[in-house]
């Protein structure tokens, strides 16, 4: 901050000037020293400072201006090249600014001579724009990128409709559109947004000349089921990335060779299996396969030799029918796969019997596709976070990998025969060459009639397991109380030796069966872990909790004691009382 005595120096200065300007000399010390000027001149005097007053400020913002500068010049920044500005400003886009969206290259303009120079002269900055730029700004960027490619985006404004306004709208869709057209021979990445009445210049736009596009995206939101929402691509090289939402293309276009990624949901699905496969088997470089809401297809639907993808990093294949999410499943290997999303939502009873072939072929003992599946087998795999559930109507079984690290895999089916595929997933587990420790939670209060969980096929893999509904927890009280047969050992052991946590949790109106319940209970509890019968008793489980309502089941509760006597682990659990 300058000294008082420096201002007030400066201001005295100005006023003296000015008022000897004016033929009238004046020792200016203040305020009070003015009361010598006449009244009848004041407005001469007041219009003069006024004046010198404006000429100072421009003059001190102006040297303030050069003094910025000069301190900007001197920062690392401007002393960057052309070359590398261009890289940083790669970050921004060339959108009309916005005060409330991120920044614009258009902002960045205003900064510096330097960067003005460095973004009009760097033709690699302007290589977007889409149904929200306004025609006189696409038309710059066309002019500004000069003969590179150029990425459309046409997801414009629309009605609540999903149709675009009959007149030309404020912002020249129209022309935008046109000039899109126009350019399609630069256009390499192409994202549409289609209205449920269609567009005739946007399907022009589609089939337009694309010799330099890679990336296509088209959607089309909500559907008109009396129009098809087809397009022909033009003639060109492969396309890298291809995706599509109610909307389809000839699948088999030469430029759908060589995918990268695929994305398809809804009515996209090919019309048949065998085009879908012929799409795979020609993109042996395919990295991702999504597959979406696709809750039916046309033609028969079987197992055929196995499309290897080699290059498959991730595959999600999310509520699309149990017949189609086998057959792709069965039809496929993924040697390094390491992302795997699947989702069958759709319960039909219809395909039973198809969808437990396929079952068949893909959840067999051996099967390199299914240790993929589930992190077992391949190069560059890494074992991760697996989930497989098993729904049919209320029931759903969960098998959990406890292992985790960088891979993901959740499988969800719907299955109206649980126990079949839940045996199948067993037995597939078991034969691994490194099966992983697995939890097993088997949800349902509401069903009881369907078959209980047979625990064998996953005897020797169980770690922790979790029994939901009465039916359920009997079982398993009168499984783990068996001994099994070890092949090729000529003995056996316990079912389920390796348990480290068993949770059973009866339904709040479950009632009780002192047989089936506590006396099993006991039973079990005597015979594994006391050496009561003369067979070594089995490793005992960290945790051993019973979960029930007190007051339906007292006898239960009157073996607690006995119980804790032999297990001390064990826990009985008061619930909805």
């Amino acid at each position: 901050m300058p000294r008082p005595d420096v201002v007030s120096q400066a201001i005295a200065t100005i006023v003296e000037g000015v008022c000897k300007e004016n033929d009238f000399d004046i020792q200016y010390s203040g305020v009070e020293s003015t009361y010598g000027l006449p009244v009848r001149r004041l407005p001469t005097f007041w219009d003069a400072l006024k004046a010198a007053k404006a000429r100072m400020n421009q003059q001190m913002d102006q040297l303030i201006a050069h003094f910025i500068h000069r301190w900007n010049r001197a920062s690392s920044i401007h002393r960057l090249p052309v070359e590398v500005l261009a890289i940083i400003f790669q970050e921004f886009e060339p959108s009309p600014p916005h005060p409330d969206g991120d920044s614009s290259l258009f902002d960045l303009l205003l900064v510096c001579r330097t960067w003005y120079d460095a973004i009009t002269g760097s033709p690699q900055l302007w290589r977007f724009f889409g149904a929200h730029t306004p025609y006189n700004i696409a038309r710059l960027i066309v002019d500004r990128s000069k003969a590179l490619p150029i990425s459309v985006d046409w997801r414009p404004p629309i009605s609540a409709d999903w149709h675009l306004p009959a007149e030309p709208p404020k912002w020249d869709l129209g022309k935008v559109l046109d000039l899109a057209i126009e350019n399609s021979t630069r256009i390499k990445s192409l994202t549409a947004d289609v209205p449920w009445m269609g567009n005739r210049h946007l399907w022009n736009l589609l089939q337009a000349p694309t010799p330099v596009l890679e990336t296509l995206q088209v959607d089309v939101p909500v559907t008109n089921p009396n129009v098809l929402y087809e397009f022909v691509l033009s003639e060109g090289p492969y396309l890298k990335h291809l995706s599509l939402l109610n909307a389809t293309t000839p699948f088999d276009s030469p430029r759908l060779s060589n995918l990268i990624s695929l994305t398809l949901r809804e009515s996209s699905w090919p019309r048949s299996f065998e085009d879908f496969l012929r799409v795979l088997s020609s993109s042996q470089r395919l990295e991702t396969l999504r597959i979406e809401d696709v809750a039916r297809g046309t033609g028969e639907v079987q197992a055929n030799a196995s499309v290897v993808l080699p290059q498959l990093r991730e595959l999600v294949l999310s509520d699309v029918s149990s017949v189609y999410v086998a057959a792709i499943l069965a039809s496929i290997y993924t040697p390094s796969c390491t992302h795997v999303e699947v989702a069958d939502d759709v319960r039909s009873e219809q395909d039973s019997e198809a969808v437990a072939a396929l079952d068949a072929v893909i959840w067999h003992p051996g099967n390199d596709q299914a240790a993929v599946l589930v992190g077992r087998k391949g190069p560059n795999i890494i074992p991760g976070l697996l989930s497989i559930q098993i729904q049919f109507y209320w029931i759903t079984i969960t098998i959990g990998s406890l292992e985790s690290s960088q891979g993901h895999r959740k499988l969800q089916f719907a299955r109206p025969n649980v126990p079949q595929i839940l045996a199948r997933l067993g037995t597939t587990f078991s034969q691994l060459s490194s099966p992983p420790a697995v939890h097993l939670h088997r949800m349902t209060t509401h069903i009881e009639r369907r078959s209980p969980v047979d625990l064998l096929p996953w005897s020797e893999l169980l770690d922790s397991l979790l029994m939901e509904g009465s039916q359920a927890c009997r079982s398993v009280l009168r499984q783990l109380s068996r001994r099994h047969g070890l092949p090729g050992t000529g003995g056996g052991d316990w079912v389920c030796r390796r348990l480290s946590s068993i949770k059973l949790v009866y339904g709040p109106r479950d009632e009780e069966d002192a047989a089936l319940d506590g006396g099993a209970l006991l039973s079990l509890v005597r015979q594994r872990w006391s050496d009561e019968d003369g067979f070594p008793g089995a490793a005992r489980p960290a945790v051993f909790e019973v979960a029930c309502n007190k007051a339906n089941f007292p006898n239960l509760w009157s073996l607690e004691g006995e119980v804790m006597r032999i297990l001390p682990s064990f826990q009985l659990r008061a619930m909805y009382d």
